[in-house]
């Protein structure tokens, strides 16, 4: 094999790691349907009641 086919598979080699890594660490933090945590966060609640700026 020459220098260039090395390179070139050694690029297809790096390239599909990283794309690899990239869809594993996707997988890991992605939300779940079964979490249930469906409920609003303390923020989202107060936002609500006090908008932080006056009207007028």
């Amino acid at each position: 094999m020459s220098t260039h086919t090395i390179f070139i598979l050694g690029l297809i080699l790096f390239d599909g790691v990283a794309v690899g890594l990239a869809i594993w660490q996707y997988w890991t933090v992605r939300p779940t349907k079964q979490d249930g945590n469906d409920e609003a966060s303390a923020l989202a609640r107060a936002s609500a009641k006090d908008p932080g700026h006056p009207e007028g």
